[in-house]
């Protein structure tokens, strides 16, 4: 659902991005959510509980959820998925900054190259579905494969940056869409063996509390790779 929904407001961007006012953009931007608003008045839910059975419900959900962080089956997956994140640090900004200001990539690109992500993030799903649980390989695997091809992956962004593409007769878009299109069946493959995990791990009771407390945490990881390559770039 994620990436058709992707695929159709790309699709939607790239039309957009050349022919119609910024104010346009802008305005679809906050109309969309807005119906989205005005949509869940339309889902039906019947009061299950009282104010103060919220207060008991909620208070049992935080202790459970701090009793099973105290095991270690639960908090040395969640450490280690968020390093995964942290100690890696994000340049996202400074590409976005060497590819507008640098190699002049325009407007219709980018929608391009968000169109084909979510191209590949749907060919991501269908090769861990249809290949990668099949045939059985273990989640270390998976993560010692994705590990080590994102590493050579993100070291690739050297040579675009030196110029060393050109001199090879790649051309910059082209290395670009490829290099993306690598990198996000390679998220995809890793993301789902987290997701199975965390879904796994959750003990009955606080499935609904671990399980966002997997997520957020997930999150918070890319929160610091963000500050992190943020800090080492001024």
């Amino acid at each position: 659902a994620l990436a058709v929904g992707g695929l159709a407001g790309s699709a939607v961007g790239i039309f957009a991005a050349s022919s119609v006012p910024v104010w346009v953009i802008f305005l679809m931007t906050g109309v969309c959510p807005a119906l989205v608003f005005l949509a869940s008045f339309l889902i039906s839910e019947e009061k299950s509980c009282t104010e103060n059975d919220v207060f008991k419900s909620a208070k049992k959900q935080v202790v459970s959820l701090i009793s099973a962080l105290r095991q270690p089956d639960i908090w040395r997956p969640l450490v280690f998925f968020c390093l995964q994140n942290a100690v890696v640090p994000g340049c996202s900004q400074v590409m976005m900054f060497f590819l507008t200001d640098k190699l002049n990539f325009s407007q219709e690109f980018f929608s391009f190259q968000s169109l084909a992500a979510y191209t590949f993030l749907l060919i991501g799903t269908v090769v861990y579905s249809k290949y990668v649980q099949k045939e059985g390989m273990s989640f270390l695997r998976i993560f010692a494969f994705c590990q080590i091809a994102t590493t050579v992956l993100c070291s690739l962004d050297v040579l675009l940056t030196l110029r060393i593409t050109s001199k090879m007769g790649i051309p910059d878009y082209v290395f670009v869409l490829g290099t993306d299109a690598i990198g996000v069946v390679l998220s995809r493959i890793s993301m789902q063996p987290f997701l199975v995990i965390a879904a796994r791990l959750c003990p009955a009771g606080c499935e609904a509390a671990l399980y966002a407390f997997f997520m957020s945490t997930y999150n918070f990881g890319n929160t610091i790779s963000g500050i992190w390559g943020a800090e080492i770039t001024l």
